[in-house]
């Protein structure tokens, strides 16, 4: 069917304007995405205060088209500004949309005039388009006078130069705009942007993580990037850039189904806000399962189906890997040790997804930063206590600079995976051997990424003893009391959301099987460790 449908340039003219207020109300499309047409933004002005680019982004439209200036000839005597100032609004409107969660395509104007009036410059529009996270830049021949050998090899050349996901728009003034568009399909370019098997080039996929650029966790996102990336042989190229890039860390989801981004790696307990049934795959005790239970669960016990079945009931169009079993999280890092459940009352505490909840009935004041933004609020003291994940991440995010005092064990995300997200329509247009990659990649990378963290976690752990701080074991009590704390949260979520309650059931089925056989079958591995290092454990607080 159609992928993508415009429906005219609001703010332009009332009856568009009045269109676009309609079909924000009353347009419900099934599988094309509606697309709002307009231009960048006014030379000298910010893109926040430009009007009609406001109207593009007020539309309701997910996704918009701009028109940009290719020809450095018009950019003088049509927008009367400096090749500079055009470039820089092609990036700030193109930045601005993108950051308001909305898809952007670039239709360069006389591109091929430009190109053959001023190559370097005609490629530098296409760069910083693409720099800006433009998904596909359109070249368009304004004037409908291109012939087909010549388009296709300036398609080519724009290729080669810049590497970017290329569009053609072609005007019919001389017969050959057919023509002109498949000798341009056929030399790289796409013919929508939904069409990643046209290219002849390498599919390019823009990807954002929800973790800092530093985190060991954008790393394990970098890991599985290299491992598709390697084994395409240049087919596929997975580019990660980190949290903030494009969307804050919260918003990936919502990215990653707008198709402002083609993928992403975060974790499901950052969508509690769509469901709370989402946060269970990481929040809670997870009925005694570890976290590679927790995943076996996923993988074998109906849990990919129950996700599938919540992404659904959301119109979420993405497909999710869940990979990567964590460590057992830490309860967090404290001022001073808590020994008792009472010194958790009226505690600004940071953690996310359902143990806001759990902390919340424990009397904490839960504030659910991204992992970006801990450190700094607890060194400002906005926070008093947070808890991030790893022995590795805490101490890269710098918890030793402004904390001395951490607390192990903790069933608050005791099972916690990763998730690799892609877009739906992105991740169906690949060719069936490249999506066979990224599922092998993906199972790998969960190998992988366990294997890494126990060699990086317990290095970082001994470093952070050497450098001072106080590790406590926490108190049977408090982990009984996040128990009897999890029981009401569950109850009363169980009965707010359906979903919720189906997962819960599905988790306590597989749990009480395969728990059985865990306890049963393994031993105590401490009784071996103690024999021969007997070092002791964490002090009590």
């Amino acid at each position: 069917g159609v992928g993508f449908i415009e429906g005219g340039w609001p703010g332009a003219n009332p009856k568009d304007t009045e269109f676009f207020a309609l079909a924000k109300k009353e347009l419900k499309l099934k599988n094309a995405t509606f697309v709002a047409f307009g231009a960048t933004r006014r030379p000298n002005a910010k893109a926040a205060d430009d009007v009609l680019l406001g109207a593009l982004r007020d539309s309701g439209a997910p996704a918009v088209t701009l028109v940009a200036k290719a020809f450095d000839r018009h950019v003088d005597l049509a927008l009367k500004t400096t090749l500079d100032e055009n470039l820089a609004m092609i990036r700030d409107s193109v930045t601005h949309l993108i950051q308001e969660g909305q898809r952007v395509f670039l239709d360069a104007e006389h591109f091929f005039d430009g190109y053959r009036s001023n190559r370097a410059y005609a490629l530098e529009v296409v760069r910083v388009a693409a720099e800006a996270g433009a998904d596909v830049i359109a070249l368009c021949d304004t004037n409908g006078g291109m012939l087909p050998d010549e388009l296709s090899q300036v398609v080519h050349d724009v290729l080669t130069a810049s590497n970017a996901r290329l569009g053609i728009h072609c005007h019919n003034d001389t017969g050959c705009a057919v023509a002109n568009s498949m000798a341009a399909v056929a030399a790289g370019a796409i013919s929508a942007p939904m069409i990643a098997s046209a290219q002849t080039g390498p599919i390019n996929m823009r990807w954002q993580s929800t973790w800092p650029a530093k985190d060991i966790f954008h790393e394990f996102a970098n890991d599985f990037a290299k491992k598709v990336n390697d084994m395409a042989s240049g087919r596929l190229k997975i580019e990660v850039l980190p949290s903030g890039a494009v969307v804050p860390a919260f918003q990936l989801l919502d990215a990653v189904n707008k198709g402002t981004l083609d993928g992403g790696h975060g974790v499901l307990a950052y969508h509690y806000g769509k469901s709370s049934a989402l946060a269970l795959w990481g929040s809670g005790p997870a009925f005694g399962m570890d976290p590679n239970m927790v995943l076996s669960w996923h993988n074998y016990g109906g849990g990919k189906q129950l996700l599938e079945e919540i992404y659904k009931s959301l119109n979420i169009d993405v497909v999710s890997y869940v990979y990567g079993p964590m460590p057992t999280q830490p309860l967090g890092w404290f001022k001073k040790p808590i020994a008792k459940v009472a010194d958790l009352k009226g505690l600004k505490y940071r953690t996310v997804g359902l143990a806001v909840d759990i902390f919340t009935e424990l009397g904490a004041s839960v504030n659910p930063l991204p992992g970006g933004e801990i450190v700094p609020a607890l060194d400002r003291g906005l926070i008093d206590a947070a808890e991030f994940n790893n022995a590795s991440s805490d101490r890269i995010l710098g918890f030793p600079d402004v904390v001395k005092n951490c607390m192990l064990q903790s069933f608050h995300q005791s099972g916690e995976q990763f998730e690799i997200l892609f877009n739906k329509g992105k991740l169906a247009a690949l060719p069936a051997e490249l999506k066979s990659i990224i599922e092998y990649a993906v199972q790998a990378s969960s190998a992988e990424m366990s294997w890494k963290a126990i060699d990086r976690n317990s290095k970082d752990y001994s470093e952070m003893k050497k450098q001072g701080i106080k590790f406590y074991k926490t108190p049977d009590a408090i982990l009984k009391a996040q128990l009897d704390a999890w029981d009401k949260v569950v109850a009363k979520k169980s009965l707010e959301n359906p979903y919720f309650k189906k997962v819960m059931d599905s988790q306590m089925a597989f749990a009480e099987r395969a728990g059985q056989w865990q306890n049963d079958y393994m031993v105590d591995f401490k009784m071996a460790y103690n024999r021969y290092f007997s070092k002791a454990a964490p002090k009590k607080a």
